[in-house]
């Protein structure tokens, strides 16, 4: 186990500026959680977007996809 230096580099920190970044943007519930250790891999998102008007989504996804 490593000791963390500098607190601005510590992965619950990054995490929870991560978090607070995400609840300012209106209309996203994010819910981020470290990955258990393990071996190195992808980092996976899911997005799910969802809502009511077909066209809403259908842009929303294509907006999505270009980010």
């Amino acid at each position: 186990m490593r000791e963390v230096k500098a607190s601005d580099f510590d992965g619950n920190t990054v995490l929870d500026e991560l978090t607070a970044e995400l609840s300012q943007i209106p209309g996203i519930r994010a819910e981020v959680l470290p990955l258990a250790q393990g071996p190195a891999s992808a980092k996976p998102v899911h997005l799910r977007i969802k809502g009511d008007d077909w066209d809403q989504l259908i842009e929303a996804t294509t907006i999505a996809r270009t980010q």
